[in-house]
Formats: structure tokens, C-alpha cells, sequence
């Protein structure tokens, strides 16, 4: 699990965080995992406007081979084909 180091910490915060874990009966530590954990869960994703979010491997079929005649099955099975090569371990060259 990864640690995280908050600096600069107003103290009347860290007090009302003490009070918090202690009202739910949870360390500090807990207590702030907790909210992380909560807030992080609950908040939905914003793009920056103007971003172009990522294409999905199936868009990127369909722009690179969309005028290739590929069926809608030939594409579904290249896909498949596509994931369980990343599923594979990759090896090193001899």
C-alpha cells in the first residue's frame, strides 16, 4: 500500500480530524483513510474542457479498418484476440 505525507497542516484541522475519529471511534490515520477513500469513490471524473478523451481500442479499429469490409464478428474476434495477447506475460528477447 502506498503512504502519503500531508505538510502543512492547519492544527485546526488536524483537531477537528482528531474529533471526527474520535466521535467514529477510529485513529487518525483511519479516519483520514476513510475520507480519502469516501470522497474518492463519490467523485465523478471531470475532463478539462477541450480534452478529448482517449479513443477505446474499438474506435481505433473501426477508424484504421472501417472501410476494410472487417465484420462485425471479424472485429469482435480481433478484439478478443487483442485482449488475450495483453493477458499473456510478456517475454524477453534471447
Amino acid at each position: 500500500m502506498a503512504q502519503v505525507t500531508i505538510r502543512r497542516l492547519e492544527d485546526d484541522v488536524k483537531g477537528r480530524l482528531e474529533r471526527r475519529a474520535d466521535h467514529n471511534k477510529r485513529s487518525l490515520e483511519a479516519e483520514i483513510r476513510a475520507i480519502l477513500s469516501k470522497t474518492v469513490a463519490e467523485e465523478a471524473i471531470v475532463e478539462p474542457a477541450g480534452a478529448e478523451k482517449p479513443k477505446t481500442l474499438r474506435q481505433l479499429l473501426d477508424e484504421t479498418f472501417g472501410e476494410s469490409g472487417l465484420t462485425k464478428g471479424e472485429h469482435d474476434a480481433l478484439l478478443a484476440a487483442s485482449a488475450e495477447l495483453r493477458s499473456r506475460p510478456m517475454r524477453t528477447a534471447k
